[in-house]
């Protein structure tokens, strides 16, 4: 019903960070689910939502009463909503991301998804969801990553060192084919994913492990590449690459950020930890 409603009306939706990641010591708490006569009401906070105040409809998870955790389905333009702060200060601008408050957000009975497992970690239709969240987060970072290779080859054609083209240089060309092997590698990655997600079929759980797991794989070296390709690409083009205003200079501001997404490395290490701890085939 959710997707249909989504294709028919072309809607634009936002999707909240991951309420496991916003409990510290400072007492924020995650987001909380009181039922009343049907229907749900949401306090509490999420600290990042991309497309924050652009988007036509929301999707997050809210913890129960009973311990349990349910999916909420709401619209963005809610009294209940409150957002706040630039999550990421003057980066992250085009994602529209800021942090966000529900103050007794009303949500109908017909707007919930129940999660069947008290622990969501396991819920298949959050490892489908958090496949296809971590499947589709290298395309920007690999993008602005091959856009500054472009930008570097545009250089070195007219940097001259040492009474020739930087282009001519032997090692430019093993410094940039490097560049061009992580990039390339990365891609074939993102494209086993894909497969992955098209041949997944319902109710198969082995086909929803691959799925995931090659996901997390493509997001995971995706992310690290892209930030070696554009921190050694501002080795060689030194000052330029940092000029104020610069294409080169906003994408290494914001590369960073696309290791920090969930599942971060912390997490993409203790799943396949665990994954071999608990693989009594090997």
């Amino acid at each position: 019903m959710l997707l249909k409603k989504i294709e028919q009306e072309r809607l634009l939706i936002a999707n909240t960070g991951s309420v496991r990641t916003f409990k510290d010591i400072s007492g924020n708490k995650s987001i909380i689910a009181q039922k009343e006569e049907g229907r749900y009401l949401i306090n509490g906070e999420a600290p990042f939502m991309s497309l924050s105040g652009v988007a036509d409809y929301f999707v997050f998870t809210a913890a129960l009463s009973n311990g349990d955790k349910a999916i909420f389905f709401a619209p963005l333009d809610d009294d209940g909503i409150e957002f706040y702060n630039s999550a990421f200060g003057e980066t992250m601008q085009g994602s529209f991301t800021k942090s966000v408050k529900f103050k007794n957000l009303v949500v109908n009975n017909d707007n919930i998804i129940k999660l069947t497992d008290s622990e969501d970690a396991n819920c298949e239709i959050l490892v489908y969801q958090r496949s296809w969240f971590q499947a589709l987060i290298p395309s920007s970072y690999l993008g602005a990553s091959l856009r500054v290779i472009t930008l570097l080859k545009e250089f070195s054609k007219r940097k001259i060192k040492n009474g020739k083209k930087l282009s001519e240089s032997d090692s430019f060309l093993n410094d940039i084919g490097e560049l061009m092997i992580k990039y390339k590698g990365a891609l074939q990655l993102c494209e086993n994913a894909r497969n992955c997600i098209s041949g997944f079929k319902k109710g198969d759980k082995l086909s929803l492990e691959k799925m995931f797991e090659a996901s997390v794989l493509s997001k995971h070296f995706s992310t690290h590449f892209s930030e070696e390709i554009i921190t050694k690409a501002r080795h060689l083009m030194g000052s330029k690459f940092l000029s104020p205003n610069s294409l080169t200079n906003k994408i290494y501001k914001e590369i960073v950020y696309g290791i920090l997404q969930p599942m971060t490395d912390i997490d993409i290490k203790e799943y396949f930890g665990q994954s071999i701890i608990n693989d009594n085939s090997i």
